[in-house]
């Protein structure tokens, strides 16, 4: 499925955080605090929030791999009762030009 959408994500690694990176979802307004690899180019944030079945709170984790300056792979997992990562979600960005 192509959906054409908007959406204006800032992470920063502000000074009086004990993770070193920050971002708050304005849709959700929901906080994920997180790491970035070594190569700078795929953050890990992590948050809790509602499953979407059940409505107990979850961890979640989105893992954004920046391709290049026009083309990013956001991963969306929760982690499960027994403790393991589950993907629910895949999405391939292309900047518009």
């Amino acid at each position: 499925m192509i959906v054409d959408s908007t959406q204006l994500v800032v992470i920063a690694k502000p000074a009086c955080r004990s993770s070193p990176y920050f971002l708050r979802d304005t849709d959700s307004s929901r906080d994920y605090e997180g790491t970035v690899d070594t190569s700078g180019r795929v953050p890990t944030l992590e948050t809790e929030g509602p499953h979407s079945v059940t409505g107990k709170f979850v961890r979640m984790r989105d893992i954004i791999e920046i391709k290049d300056k026009d083309h990013k792979v956001m991963t969306s997992a929760m982690r499960g009762e027994d403790g393991k990562w589950v993907t629910f979600m895949t999405m391939t960005s292309t900047r518009k030009k």
